[in-house]
C-alpha cells in the first residue's frame, strides 16, 4: 500500500484524480451490474471478481483500466515480485542483465 501512495502522491493530482475515480466507480457501479447492492467491498470475494469482470466489459470500465495499470506497473517494480517470478536473485535489485544508471553516471565522472 505504501507503494501505491508513494507512486500517486509523486504523479500529482491528475493521476490521483484517475486513480481514486477508477475506484469509486468500481466500488458503486460494478455490483449493480450483477444485482448487487454497493459498494464492492460488502460482497464476497467471488462476486466481486464477477462484478469486476462485468465492469470491465462496459464503457464504464475504462477508470477501472487505469487502476489496474498503476496497480500493475507497482507490482511488476517491486523487488519481491521480481525475485518470486525469477528475475532476480537474492541481493539484486534489479536484473543482472539491466543497467545501472547509477554507475554509468560514476564511470561517467571518473572518465571526466
Amino acid at each position: 500500500m505504501e507503494d501505491v501512495e508513494d507512486f500517486v502522491a509523486k504523479s500529482g493530482p491528475r493521476v490521483l484524480t484517475i486513480f481514486a475515480g477508477g475506484l469509486t466507480v468500481a466500488s458503486l457501479l460494478a455490483p449493480a451490474l450483477i444485482g448487487k447492492v454497493p459498494p464492492l467491498s460488502r460482497l464476497s470475494v467471488e462476486d466481486r471478481c464477477r462484478a469486476l469482470d462485468r465492469l470491465e466489459e462496459t464503457p464504464l470500465g475504462l477508470p477501472l483500466l487505469a487502476v489496474k495499470a498503476i496497480l500493475c506497473i507497482l507490482y511488476y517494480e517491486h523487488p519481491g515480485s521480481l525475485r518470486d517470478m525469477g528475475v532476480t536473485r537474492e541481493g539484486e535489485s534489479s536484473p543482472s542483465c539491466m543497467i545501472d544508471p547509477k554507475k554509468l553516471t560514476q564511470k561517467r565522472e571518473v572518465a571526466s
